[in-house]
């Protein structure tokens, strides 16, 4: 995975992924996608924004085939697994936590971009 990896690369390994797992997405399906920090080395999660919930719907139905999936097959590195993979509908607590003190560290030192 490439540390610069752009919007348009991340977007494609979204579809890719959903594709294989039975779900039909192209690029105009997702709003925005994008790596999660992470102070691990670990790969970095992604999220994921889609346009319709119908393609969300879809998308959740089936999810739980992406630990089936080969890793070279998604543009990721070899030596990526996918079994311990995860397509959630939500944020995960400790994410949730750490955004609303993100806003809340913005607010304080007055900053009007954080990226």
């Amino acid at each position: 995975m490439n540390q610069n990896e752009s919007a348009t690369e991340t977007t494609n390994i979204s579809c890719n992924l959903f594709n294989q797992i039975g779900v039909k997405v192209n690029k105009s399906d997702i709003d925005i996608a994008h790596h999660v920090r992470n102070a691990k080395p670990e790969p970095k999660p992604i999220i994921c924004k889609l346009v319709r919930r119908l393609t969300k719907e879809h998308i959740m139905t089936v999810r739980k085939n992406v630990s089936e999936l080969k890793a070279s097959d998604n543009g990721l590195p070899t030596d990526s697994a996918l079994r311990h993979a995860l397509i959630l509908d939500h944020l995960t607590l400790q994410v949730q936590y750490c955004l609303v003190k993100q806003r809340k560290f913005k607010l304080v030192m007055n900053i009007s971009f954080a990226g």
